[in-house]
């Protein structure tokens, strides 16, 4: 593991096995997040993104498990002396006490939809507060001063007096923007943030933008950043990973991404990027098909039967590996071999 490096995944497969069969969720996910840097994770519903996500915090739905594979987290936590060391988090028991202390005291997550991620029946201040109070050891009025400072640092005006109030008194980006106080009120060293501008318009999409660099800045924490949105990964990104049916399927920096692809489904999703130089009456680029089912996984390359670069009796018949393109620049494609 590098040593700039908070969380190295490697060889990660993740799978739910069902009445109609196996799915295989993650297939062999190889993923590294440095210290301090936005990691993005891009591609299609059902490729695998929010799965790799919540692997890390071993919160992944039942029946899914993980098969194989490591995660590995630097961190002082469960430390004799207070010294750096590595954790395999694939190893510990979901209800373990380590792993409680390393949610949201070491990595939180800002979750796709705010209304269903808060309690209905709890004030927000006592959500906040009880984060605060599982992981530091402070007094309530401690944890009360500090959930006020918060709200009032993400952009809640009057954080005192709304403190108090309920999920359902704010509106959908002041729903968004408390769940990312609530996530940063420990200071992780990692913010996972899965799609936490898809439901907002806009304006709100670019304060949120903001307000996570504005954070990252101040807190110095790694973010992995998971969306279907090339456009916001522009914006924020240092890395970007191209996931499809559970694979990474070219991985660089932003760069990279946007102005070098060697994938052809990166291409392809670059290319559906509406452009405003296009002419008016002109069609939308589209990627032709959709994501293959789960129990239908197609043999060779997963993109093969959607490429328009497929080469029949190659890329339907046999797996790409990963071909380093130098500076941490990878593309699993057969095109190269």
């Amino acid at each position: 593991m590098n040593e700039n490096d908070l969380i190295e995944i490697k060889n990660l497969r993740v799978s739910f096995p069902l009445d109609e069969g196996t799915v295989q969720a993650l297939d062999g996910i190889d993923l590294s997040i440095p210290k301090g840097k936005v990691i993005g994770i891009v591609g299609e519903s059902g490729c695998g993104k929010s799965i790799t996500a919540r692997s890390i915090l071993q919160i992944i739905p039942p029946p899914g498990k993980i098969d194989q594979g490591e995660i590995l987290l630097r961190t002082k936590l469960g430390s004799m002396n207070d010294d750096e060391h590595i954790i395999d988090l694939a190893k510990l028991k979901p209800d373990s006490d380590l792993l409680r202390q390393i949610r949201w005291g070491e990595i939180s997550m800002v979750f796709q939809e705010p209304m269903t991620s808060f309690s209905a029946y709890h004030s927000l201040g006592d959500q906040i507060m009880e984060a605060l109070l599982m992981h530091k050891d402070v007094s309530k009025e401690e944890a009360r001063q500090a959930a006020i400072e918060m709200l009032d640092r993400v952009g809640i005006p009057n954080a005192a007096v709304r403190l108090n109030q309920f999920p359902h008194e704010f509106s959908g980006g002041m729903r968004q923007r408390a769940m990312i106080g609530m996530a940063l009120i420990c200071n992780p060293s990692m913010l996972i943030a899965d799609e936490p501008t898809t439901s907002l318009d806009v304006t709100i999409q670019a304060q949120m933008l903001d307000l996570m660099k504005d954070l990252r800045r101040d807190f110095g924490s790694s973010i992995m950043f998971i969306t279907h949105n090339l456009g916001v990964i522009a914006q924020i990104a240092d890395e970007v990973s191209i996931m499809y049916l559970g694979k990474i399927v070219e991985q660089g920096t932003t760069m990279d991404i946007f102005h070098d692809q060697k994938h052809p489904y990166t291409s392809s999703l670059v290319e559906a990027i509406p452009k405003i130089s296009d002419a008016r009456k002109k069609r939308l680029t589209t990627i032709r098909g959709s994501v293959p089912s789960p129990f239908e996984r197609p043999s060779g390359c997963p993109f093969h039967n959607r490429c328009p670069k497929m080469m029949p009796g190659v890329c339907d018949v046999k797996v790409p590996t990963p071909i380093d393109f130098g500076n941490g620049h990878k593309a699993a494609c057969l095109l190269y071999e």
